[in-house]
This record gives structure tokens, C-alpha cells and sequence, in this order.
């Protein structure tokens, strides 16, 4: 696919609106200036977005046990089976949203300073940033080893092979990555990415040690024709193949609904996320074994401080990842602390 800019951007509005991980220039300087270190540090209060504002921390654990109660539709529909182990997961994936180093490095630094002693003691949150590649090493020499660094993307091909422009999965785990995220609809869409070289992708990824991030999803075409499942089945069977059985405990399946992210969309509905979710859980545990219940699935449509308590009681949601709310620390507080407070709350 050889488009430029301009063209890229009429022909797919959606990414580049400011809800999907914002447009170049969108957050400014003095933006970031504004935000406080303490801001994310309320996560230890357990406090949930919409129903437990202003308890204090000592009466949230009791309160939170009302969360399950108030999260909106979808909280009590059918569940897969899931491990006994609550692991929850929000990744942040800034896209190419930050173009300038005191920008990074003030975000950094502000996440750095709100979470480096608190983020421990979290109930199993895993929190990770993915950053472009130019600012992987900042993140990591800024952030502190409790808060995951990931790429946006790893070349696919097999140690040995020199090409000119790319990045390796063995380079990434090499200077202090975490996670990979894989097979958004950025990479779909946009650049052209096919099934198979995706899950080469994961397959390099899992090689060199790397947690994997694969993104799934269907467009508004497949949706209209009842097709979802087999578009996602399409896309999760191919990768599943790449995936040792030991290692689903290192991979993370997003589900972004691409007909519901962008101008004047309609969102994607809690209990139709918890029946996609669920459906895709049970399969890859019908066709590729009981392993894969280790595997987290999180959910990755225009998520915000807003409407993340409706998702996140849903008990096949384990997490979020997230775009332009990973941008903002007081927005992506709120969205860490719902999760961990309805999961506590709602035992799901």
C-alpha cells in the first residue's frame, strides 16, 4: 500500500482523531506542564470512577463490594472460565502522539515520580507504555521497573538477516522492553500487514522473551453481515498457531471493534464486548487447549476515564489498552484505579 499522508489520513478519519491516541501537535507543551505527580497516586485508595467518589481510603475495600452492582449493562452475562489469579492489565499505546523530547521526558517523569512506590501494591495491575521506538530507552531509564515498557511494533525477521530500517524483537529486549503490541489496526489497515506476517511477528516476539499485545477486530462490513467471530477467529487463529503452548501466560489478545472507534461512531455496547470476549476465550480453549486461559483479554475502543467502569466489570475484560487517555496522568489514573476497583469489588 503506497499512500501518502494526506491520503492516509482521508481514507481512515478515525486515526487521527484525538479519543484513538490524538493528531500531530495536539497536545502541547504547556499541556503537560500542568500535570501533577499525585495524580496517580489516589490508585492505592481503590476508589471506583462513578459510584465511589469521595470515600475515604480506609471504607473504599468495603465500598468497592457495591461496584459490581453499578457498572452498567453487561456486568452479569455468561463468563468463559478464567484462572483462579487476578492479573489486570492497562497499556498505554501513545502512537507517534509525542514528537518532542521535553515532552516525553515531562510525562515520564510525572509517572515516574506518582507511581515508582506504589504500583506494587496494586492487586495485580500491570501497567506498561508503549512508546515509539525512538523514546523506548528514555521510558526505561525513566520509569521504574514496576511500570512495563513496550514497542509498537518488532521486525519479523530471524537473527542473521540484515535489512536496512527495522528493529529487532532481540534489540527490543535488549535495552529493557516488555511487551510488544502487534497487529493494530494501524498496521492492518494502514500499512498493509498481513495474518501470517503478524504472527511471524509474535512467534520472534515470544522467541527473544518479549510478552506480546495482539490487536483483533472486525470493520462495520463484517459487523453488518453478522460476521464478527469469523473475522476475529481469522485473525486470533492465525497468531494462536505462532504461540508455544507454554507460553499463553506471555500474551494479551485486544479487541478493538474498528466500526466503533472514530467521528460520530456508535460505541461498541458493554455486554456486546463481554459476548465477543467470551465467545473468543472459549474457542482458542476448545481448539488450542486449556493453556490459553492464561492469555488476558482487554478491550481497546476509545476507552476514557468516562465509560471504563462499564467495561471494566465485565468478567471477561482483564484491562484496557488505551490512546490518548495514556497521554494524560490524571486520565489514566482514573482508568487504572476503576479497573482495580471494580475487579476487587465485583470479584471477577
Amino acid at each position: 500500500m503506497d499512500m501518502a499522508w494526506p491520503e492516509r489520513r482521508a481514507a481512515y478519519p478515525h486515526k487521527h482523531r484525538d479519543d484513538v491516541g490524538g493528531t500531530r501537535g495536539d497536545l502541547g507543551h504547556g499541556d503537560l506542564t500542568k500535570v501533577r505527580a499525585y495524580q496517580l497516586i489516589p490508585w492505592l485508595n481503590l476508589s471506583c470512577g462513578g459510584c465511589l467518589s469521595g470515600v475515604t481510603p480506609r471504607k473504599n475495600i468495603e465500598a468497592a463490594s457495591a461496584c459490581s452492582g453499578t457498572m452498567g449493562a453487561g456486568a452479569g452475562a455468561e463468563r468463559a472460565e478464567r484462572p483462579a489469579e487476578k492479573r489486570l492489565f492497562v497499556g498505554a499505546n501513545w502512537k507517534c502522539s509525542l514528537e518532542s523530547v521535553e515532552q516525553v521526558d515531562q510525562l515520564l517523569s510525572s509517572i515516574a515520580t506518582a507511581v515508582s512506590a506504589e504500583t506494587k501494591g496494586l492487586a495485580g495491575l500491570e501497567l506498561c507504555i508503549f512508546a515509539p521506538y525512538v523514546f523506548l530507552e528514555r521510558a526505561r531509564r525513566i520509569l521504574p521497573t514496576e511500570i512495563r515498557v513496550g514497542s509498537q511494533n518488532a521486525w519479523d525477521a530471524a537473527e542473521g538477516f540484515a535489512c536496512t530500517g527495522v528493529v529487532t524483537s532481540s534489540m527490543l529486549k535488549g535495552i529493557g522492553c516488555d511487551w510488544v503490541l502487534l497487529g493494530h489496526s494501524d498496521r492492518r489497515n494502514v500499512l498493509g500487514e498481513s495474518h501470517d506476517l503478524i504472527s511471524q511477528k509474535v512467534r520472534r516476539c515470544l522467541e527473544s522473551g518479549l510478552k506480546v499485545n495482539i490487536t483483533i477486530g472486525e470493520k462495520k462490513e463484517a459487523r453488518e453481515k453478522g460476521q464478527e467471530l469469523q473475522v476475529l477467529q481469522e485473525q486470533l487463529e492465525s497468531v494462536a498457531k505462532a504461540v508455544p503452548a507454554d507460553a499463553w501466560d506471555r500474551m494479551a489478545v485486544a479487541y478493538e471493534p474498528v466500526w466503533a472507534v472514530g467521528e460520530g461512531a456508535v460505541p461498541c455496547e458493554p455486554n456486546e464486548a463481554q459476548r465477543v470476549h467470551s465467545a473468543l476465550r472459549q474457542w482458542l480453549k476448545e481448539k488450542f487447549g486449556e493453556n490459553t486461559s492464561k492469555c488476558l483479554f482487554l478491550y481497546t475502543g476509545s476507552v476514557n476515564e468516562s465509560n471504563a467502569e462499564h467495561y471494566a466489570a465485565l468478567p471477561d475484560v482483564d484491562g484496557f489498552v488505551v490512546g490518548r487517555a495514556g497521554l494524560d496522568v490524571e486520565k489514566l489514573s482514573a482508568i487504572c484505579r476503576t479497573l482495580v476497583s471494580c475487579k476487587s469489588g465485583s470479584g471477577a
